[in-house]
């Protein structure tokens, strides 16, 4: 178990709603810019993402990863297809505290670890750039339009 406390950054909603908890080393910002976040999360090393409901897609472990953060969020919902437990993050249960404190200590202590999920994050985060995502989707697209023009002229 750790006995170094390290600060705990804390910025979104949550903070708003005033669900914060009472403790010398959390900072709490509150709502912030898209661009501070994404600064903030090149500053971190460890990112979590927490959630307790389906998330449809796991954006903010995205932002994360891309940064070269390695993760650690729920698993549930869509995060599991972006944070793979092992390569890029680490999965806890949703609304595990014990297990989400464990994950925390453990990345925390080992730097090797840290250093080698976020550079996997960043390579898999690159799946999902403009780039490589759009051309996908124009091809989708481009195949159901083939296929509509086959059937109507059947």
């Amino acid at each position: 178990r750790m006995t170094t406390k390290v600060p705990l950054v804390l910025i979104g909603r949550s903070v708003e709603a005033g669900l914060v908890p009472a403790d010398d080393n959390v900072i709490s910002l509150g709502l912030l810019s898209h661009g501070t976040v994404l600064d903030a999360w090149r500053r971190c090393a460890v990112g979590v993402v927490p959630s307790i409901t389906r998330e449809t897609f796991g954006l903010v472990a995205l932002e994360a990863m891309a940064a070269g953060v390695p993760v650690i969020a729920s698993r549930v919902g869509g995060l599991p297809d972006v944070v793979t437990d092992g390569e890029t993050g680490l999965l806890v249960a949703p609304g595990d505290a014990g297990e989400l404190s464990a994950a925390l200590d453990r990345l925390i202590e080992d730097v090797a670890l840290r250093e080698r999920l976020g550079k996997g994050g960043a390579l898999r985060a690159e799946k999902f750039t403009v780039a490589t995502v759009v051309p996908r989707v124009e091809a989708a697209y481009a195949r159901a339009l083939a296929g509509r023009k086959a059937a109507l002229a059947a």
